[in-house]
This record gives C-alpha cells, structure tokens and sequence, in this order.
C-alpha cells in the first residue's frame, strides 16, 4: 500500500512538473514597451516651420496596467513635457509639435517609455533646419541668330555657338546642368534638399527638351549650379518665332 501511495504521489509531481515546463506565461514586465514614430526617421524642415510627430505606444502584452509614464526631452525647445500613461487601453498614441530651429542647426527629440518593472524603451528623432528656396520667379530667354543670345546668363548657362540649333549649354565647364523630375518642382523646398538633387545628379550638357523648330507646352524642370548657387528652374513654353530666321524664347520659372 504505501509503495502505492508512493507511486501516486510520484506520478503526481511529474504531472506538475511537466504541466509547469509547458506554461510559457511571463510575468508582468518580462516584455519590454515599444514606441513606434511617425514619421519614422530624422527630419530636415524650413527653419521655424512647425514638425508634427506621432508616438504610437505599445505596452506589455500580458498586462494592461503595466506602464508607468510617457516622456518627451525636446532638446532645445520648451517642450519637455511628462504624460502619465492610461491604465485601461492596450496602446495610446501622442502627437507632439516641435518648431524646427535655425537653418544649420539641429534639436534632438527623445521620446522615453517606463513600465512598472523598470524597463524602458526609447527612440530619439533630429530636427535639423533648413533654408525656404524663394518664391516662383518668372524669366525668359530668346535665342538671337549670331550672338549668344539673352537671359541665360544668370542660370550659369548659354546658347550654343551653333546659332544653327538653339540649344543649351553651360556657360563654363565648372558649372552644373541637370534633369530632375517634373514632381521636383514641388517636392524640393529648401536650398539643402536643392543642392543634394544637384550634386547627385548626372552632369547633362546641351540640353535639348525644347524644340529648335516648333512652338510647344513644356514641364520641364532642369536645375543647374553656378558657383556656389543652384537655380531649379520649370520650363514651361517654347515659342518660335521670326519667319525665315528662327528666334526661339524658353519661358518659365525658376526657384534658387
């Protein structure tokens, strides 16, 4: 008998122990927080300009009251700032708005998530300012037989001395003439995001989008570096006119 009850209780334990090896559930606090941002990676904005960022926070999965706070350590700004986590959702989303600083400079945003166990999760965003191209500027340039013609100039550019073919050339070798996309007129908006398009670019030279011989609606947009500046500029008309002698005019408009 007592070998029986022996047996039980043997068979008892490994029924425990096993049931124990297979309970895969964590205690409270064994999975860190998460904070997810939007956007996700650091941010270039015009100086002064306000950046929105959204902090979508994520708790531990096994319990809805472990966390405990939420901080946000805007370097720079004044708007550090300590929320208090709700204990009855399963994840909260906070959207902060930090003013970029001054063209060059950089602010650092820290986003902190503390659960009750002491484990925490963090990510950090850099705003770093930059420069407003300037508004639309309207300009239009003539192709005159027997001369370089008028307003390129200020692009770093010049008609070609074939005054056979009106086409585009850059006025000297150490300047630039690119192709960008039509969507980069309005996609580039500050003098940095204009000059990483530029410099990455492969150097063209002439250009050719506009007919020599015919008038027509164009969308250009080519951009060109002419020392230290950069021109992006829309072709949007050319016209040709002059009965036997061609005088083809280019106009458009040009952001710098």
């Amino acid at each position: 008998m007592k070998k029986l009850n022996l047996l039980v209780l043997l068979l008892g334990l490994i029924a425990i122990s096993f049931m124990s090896s297979c309970d895969t559930t964590e205690e409270p606090g064994e999975e860190n927080p998460t904070i997810v941002l939007t956007p996700s990676g650091d941010i270039s904005a015009v100086e002064g300009d306000s950046v929105s960022i959204t902090a979508t926070l994520g708790r531990n999965t096994l319990s809805k009251s472990n966390l405990e706070s939420f901080e946000v350590d805007a370097d720079g700004t004044s708007n550090d700032t300590l929320v208090e986590y709700p204990n009855n959702t399963t994840n909260e989303s906070f959207t902060f708005e930090v003013n970029a600083p001054v063209a060059g400079q950089q602010n650092t945003v820290t986003f902190t998530l503390t659960d009750k166990a002491g484990k925490t999760a963090a990510k950090t965003v850099k705003i770093t300012g930059a420069t407003a191209l300037s508004a639309p500027t309207a300009f239009g340039v003539e192709g005159v037989p027997g001369i370089l013609g008028i307003g390129l100039e200020q692009f770093g550019l010049k008609w070609s001395s074939d005054y056979s073919r009106f086409v585009i050339v850059k006025q000297h070798a150490d300047n630039k003439l690119v192709s960008l996309s039509t969507t980069d007129w309005t996609n580039l908006i500050t003098k940095e995001d204009l000059k990483d398009a530029v410099d990455s670019a492969v150097d063209i030279s002439p250009y050719v989008g506009v007919s020599e011989t015919a008038s027509g609606t164009y969308g250009d947009v080519i951009a060109t570096k002419k020392g230290n500046d950069y021109y992006l500029i829309n072709v949007k008309v050319g016209t040709v006119s002059g009965g036997g002698t061609l005088r083809p005019t280019i106009i458009g408009n040009y952001k710098k």
